[in-house]
């Protein structure tokens, strides 16, 4: 539903008439933009990023807790049995942490950091190289 709202805005954006065939891909792609789905990982990724370099509140860094090794910079991802469980930002926030490069995952500059991850998810979304 709300990738539909984006994607009227993005053919609105760049002048696309609505009955136009057109490929969403290249119109995002056109507009580097980031689809729905990336743009919540993006959101999520940085505030884990904010809680484990000391610039998020205190409640917030300690639903998150490091691996046993500092060297992978790698988070443990809490045991959840529901579908609820699994969208909390306690579950959700270090399983997207570990899937990120360890090169993103060891820059602790937060605007360097937020350029990369843009990067990083653009090119996920397009299947870039």
């Amino acid at each position: 539903m709300l990738q539909s709202v984006q994607n009227s805005a993005a053919r609105l954006v760049s002048g696309v008439n609505r009955f136009d065939q057109i490929d969403n891909d290249n119109l995002f792609q056109k507009l580097h933009w980031l689809k729905i789905t990336e743009r919540i990982e993006y959101k999520i990724l940085t505030i884990v990023h904010k809680c484990l370099y000391g610039n998020a509140p205190s409640d917030l860094s300690s639903l998150l807790l490091p691996s046993q090794s500092d060297r992978t910079k790698m988070l443990n991802i809490p045991v959840h049995h529901t579908k609820y469980g699994e969208r909390s930002f306690s579950v959700s926030g270090p399983r997207l942490w570990n899937t990120l490069p360890y090169s993103l995952r060891i820059i602790d500059n937060f605007i360097t950091f937020k350029k990369y991850l843009k990067t990083f998810l653009f090119k996920k979304c397009f299947n870039i190289v």
